[in-house]
């Protein structure tokens, strides 16, 4: 019976993380849709869609913001990607933390999963 119960737990700490992270992107996309522009990412749009590049915008950038307003012209599915690439990274944080790291988080007020500050944190109880 404790077995079962360990089976679930750890079945539960690897699904809820990314549970979470998609109800994270549906909600970001849903409300911010389709994003805004600073002047920076304005000039990296004019960048790939001119095929002129300067040493502003990393090429890398570029060249998938190229690949991105091919599939959908418009900055939405560069906004969509960097939602997920934020939430996907969020829940894999979370999963790789260590249950008693973030247990200890949850009971010192923190939050339940708090991934990233809590994989990050050095102090030794």
């Amino acid at each position: 019976m404790k077995a079962l119960s360990s089976e679930r737990s750890a079945v539960l700490s690897a699904t809820v993380p990314w549970l979470i992270a998609i109800a994270g992107f549906a909600f970001d996309v849903a409300a911010f849709w389709p994003g805004q522009m600073s002047f920076d990412s304005a000039y990296a749009w004019w960048q790939a869609r001119g095929g002129v590049t300067t040493d502003v915008v990393p090429p890398m950038f570029v060249f998938v913001w190229r690949i991105a307003d091919a599939l959908h012209e418009g900055p939405a599915l560069m906004f969509a990607l960097h939602l997920a690439l934020f939430w996907s990274s969020r829940a894999a944080c979370d999963c790789a933390a260590p249950p008693r790291v973030a247990r200890r988080d949850a009971d010192a007020g923190r939050g339940v999963r708090a991934g990233t500050v809590a994989a990050a944190r050095t102090r030794v109880d």
